[in-house]
């Protein structure tokens, strides 16, 4: 059961981080550079911990997932949004205070600010959907509250190490996905009001 989970749950996750590359590349989205690589970094150092503490199979999410950011990090630099925001800065030395953490301090302390810089990482994304709910793929977020709240089912060993991460991941990305279904529903977009108008007027 948990081999044929963990395959649903990597097949979830390619899908995903496919459809976001090919997007990407058709600059259809403008993905931030720097929040992808935030994302990396942040996996590469969680992955660590839950195989560290026993996650074993529950691990393989984190683990595509650092990698699959890693390339679209690059993916997004040069297509995506190259301008640097100052969230962006700020996550970034939230990130290397990860690495820091990493080496200095308790697994637990580490994966806990390691959550707390993605979340952070993800406040211009965040603000942008707010903002323009419909020029953001849906697809990610949905695949993503799956597959992180999948790997909880087949964690080895259920401690904050290996299960704060994926868990919080999977509540804050259902949390974004409901805030944009709901923006989308009351945001208006104007029917083209002045090309009626000109009909009108040559009719």
């Amino acid at each position: 059961f948990e081999l044929i989970l963990t395959i649903i749950i990597i097949a979830i996750s390619l899908y995903c981080y496919v459809v976001y590359g090919i997007e990407t590349k058709r600059k259809v989205l403008r993905p931030r550079a720097a929040t992808w690589l935030i994302w990396a970094i942040l996996g590469t150092c969680v992955s660590y911990l839950q195989l560290k503490h026993g996650a074993g199979l529950g691990a393989v999410v984190t683990i595509v997932a650092a990698g699959a950011n890693y390339i679209l990090a690059a993916m997004a630099w040069h297509y995506g949004r190259k301008n640097v925001h100052p969230i962006d800065v700020v996550s970034c030395l939230a990130a290397v205070g990860v690495l820091v953490l990493w080496m200095t301090a308790s697994d637990s302390v580490t994966t806990v600010f390691a959550t707390m810089t993605y979340l952070f990482g993800f406040l211009p994304t965040y603000e942008r959907a707010w903002r323009k709910p419909y020029d953001e793929n849906i697809t990610p977020f949905v695949t993503n509250t799956l597959k992180y709240a999948l790997s909880l089912l087949v964690i080895g060993n259920i401690v904050i190490e290996t299960a704060l991460y994926p868990a919080i991941l999977a509540i804050f990305n259902a949390t974004f996905l409901i805030m944009v279904l709901v923006r989308r529903k009351l945001y208006k977009i104007p029917k083209k009001p002045i090309a009626k108008k000109r009909m009108k007027r040559y009719s």
